[in-house]
């Protein structure tokens, strides 16, 4: 299985089937992909995703999206945004992929930025107490 694929499997492993919960801002949900999300994105990339939507997009668009639908456009609003075929720790590639699609590609890798030196200072720190 290539990286791709295995980070969409992590990803799916956490986000369930349809999820109706009315404190949700992102509004219905299916596959981790929610209606606010479904929203933002141009009818033209949809239709690209093999996802066809009327004038306005509604529950029922959530409803009926496929696995393969959700797949490709994580892959299409995601993996194809990220140099994550660069990173050779497929832990680290899953929880960045699953961190961007949660929280969005900007925060998420300012999150894991931030996370990094945090961790490379705690290590060196340490490092330097034992000398």
């Amino acid at each position: 299985m290539d990286i791709v694929n295995q980070a969409v499997k992590y990803v799916l492993r956490f986000e369930g089937e349809l999820s109706e919960n009315p404190k949700d801002p992102g509004g219905i949900t299916k596959y981790g992909i929610s209606l606010r999300f479904l929203k933002s994105i141009p009818p033209e990339r949809l239709k690209s995703y093999g996802i066809f939507v009327a004038e306005t997009i509604n529950n029922e668009d959530i409803e009926h999206l496929t696995i393969d639908q959700a797949k490709t456009l994580y892959k299409g609003e995601f993996w194809d945004h990220l140099p994550l075929q660069r990173i050779n720790n497929q832990s680290v590639i899953n929880s960045l992929f699953d961190a961007c699609i949660n929280l969005g590609i900007a925060p998420a890798i300012k999150c894991m930025s931030f996370s990094s030196r945090t961790s490379l200072s705690a290590r060196s720190s340490a490092m330097r107490s034992r000398d």
